[in-house]
């Protein structure tokens, strides 16, 4: 056996080892499988819920402020997004929400000042904006006369518009929830390669 013979022969099980060590590292690890496990499952159930986009939010009032304007906005961005089944992102097609609000009274009374908000929601459907839906909900909050200030103005405003979207919640899912329903309810136009059944002589 000449020595270069040998040499192959002593370089086989070096090479061979270094595959399976190629081999093992391309295993990726239980933790990196069940998150990308978990990622696409995630994706496949966002496909499957309904897609809701928050839109403009308007003070027609002149007194909610910047604050409670975004606030508005907020809220309504967390209402929605807790909701089985509903997924809020910014898309083309889907639905859009749009809120304004329309009254934000405050009664002095005795014992208490009191907060009132209505706020008015559109429901429209994407890409056209066509509308499905139309709500408005209303709360108040009360704040003790004997210890009120006008500091506490701006955050008794802000609490009075945060329950009146936590009570519109309810509305809005209902609202959407129809409105697609309805969708899934329409006839499908046949596509390109489905086969369409010739009229009927005589009709």
């Amino acid at each position: 056996m000449s020595f270069r013979s040998l040499a192959l022969l002593l370089c086989l099980p070096a090479a061979a080892s270094a595959r399976a060590a190629e081999t093992v590292g391309a295993v990726k690890p239980p933790a990196v499988a069940a998150r990308r496990i978990a990622k696409a499952g995630a994706a496949v159930k966002r496909d499957r819920s309904v897609s809701v986009t928050v839109g403009s939010a308007f003070d027609k009032t002149g007194r909610a402020g910047v604050l409670g304007t975004a606030r508005l906005r907020e809220t309504l961005l967390a209402q929605v997004g807790r909701a089985p089944g509903f997924t809020v992102e910014y898309r083309t097609t889907g639905y859009v929400l749009e809120a304004s609000i329309v009254a934000l009274d405050r009664k002095l009374g005795t014992p208490w000042v009191e907060v009132s908000c209505e706020i008015s929601f559109i429901v429209a459907r994407l890409p056209g904006r066509s509308i499905v839906g139309m709500t408005s909900v209303g709360a108040m909050v009360q704040s003790p006369r004997l210890t009120y200030e006008s500091s506490q103005d701006e955050p008794l405003n802000i609490q009075a518009i945060e329950s009146a979207v936590q009570g519109a919640r309810g509305s809005l899912i209902e609202l959407i929830t129809r409105a697609q329903k309805q969708v899934g309810a329409r006839p499908q136009s046949p596509g390109p390669g489905d086969a369409v059944e010739p009229p009927a002589a005589g009709r």
